[in-house]
């Protein structure tokens, strides 16, 4: 019971990402859909929302992205790839807090992100509640975009080929592994929940794509199977939480079980109500 606190705060962190990316959601699908003859604000990350091709278009990026993180990491550019990710953070923030704040979003987020970057400065590693928070304004506004920009199918193929890819990453190539511990001095890319006398660590992707899923089940299906959707990614992180209860240094793949419980609650959404 020692370790129910910890449970609490790593499923609020993930539901608390999908409830605030659809609200976001909803402030972008007309913006970025609208009804035929009136204008488009908002350009999605693809062309047709439902091209089975955008799968490997967002892939390819994810894996030029990646490859592009390690190379700095090598080279010893660290303060190169925190620019990036600020620059990345702050139009998250500001997609979230739009639906709340208006105009005012963009002042906000600004000010978030400038306090977090001059905490990073001053600090040279900001792992506080300011970077958990502003991380998770940002996934939430980056699970939003993409989850409208995609529909039910290429989203769910996109998961699951992330979930093979992060298994891959961990267990084989290794590299996942290298890029965790490389950012520790950086951005905080990753939610860490003390656990008795260890950590559970969620990156930002566990988070992310996800979150992206049930977006685009939330844009097509609404609501009501969103949050069932929702509730079978978070039944994968419990699972994981309580298997590494007992286990030391050990590093596993979140994706993979997460994906498996979204599949099996998106599934049963469909049984349950058609």
């Amino acid at each position: 019971m020692r370790s129910f606190p910890s449970l609490v705060i790593i499923s609020s962190v993930f539901m608390l990402c999908a409830i605030m990316a659809m609200n976001t959601a909803s402030h972008i699908i007309p913006l970025m859909h609208p009804p035929r003859g009136e204008q488009q604000f908002i350009k999605p990350a693809v062309e047709d929302p439902q091209d089975i091709g955008n799968v490997a278009y967002i892939f390819a990026i994810i894996l030029l992205v990646t490859a592009g993180m390690l190379y700095l990491l090598k080279k010893k550019r660290a303060s190169l790839i925190n620019g990036i990710l600020l620059m990345s953070f702050l139009t998250g923030t500001t997609l979230t807090l739009s639906p709340v704040l208006g105009d005012l979003a963009i002042l906000a987020s600004f000010l978030l992100v400038g306090c977090y970057a001059y905490e990073l400065y001053k600090k040279n590693r900001a792992k506080t509640i300011l970077s958990s928070f502003v991380l998770l304004l940002t996934l939430s506004g980056v699970g939003a975009y993409l989850g409208v920009s995609l529909g039910i199918v290429p989203a769910l193929m996109l998961i699951i080929v992330m979930a093979v890819y992060d298994y891959v990453a961990v267990f084989v190539t290794k590299h996942m592994v290298e890029l965790a511990r490389g950012a520790q001095d950086g951005i905080n890319m990753m939610f860490v929940i003390p656990v008795e006398d260890r950590a559970m660590g969620l990156g930002a992707g566990d988070i992310a794509l996800p979150t992206a899923f049930i977006i685009s089940v939330f844009a097509e299906k609404g609501i009501s199977h969103a949050i069932p959707t929702a509730m079978g990614g978070l039944m994968g992180i419990i699972w994981i939480f309580y298997y590494i209860l007992d286990k030391r240094d050990i590093t596993l793949p979140a994706l993979p079980p997460i994906v498996c419980g979204l599949i099996l609650g998106y599934a049963l959404s469909l049984l349950a109500l058609g």
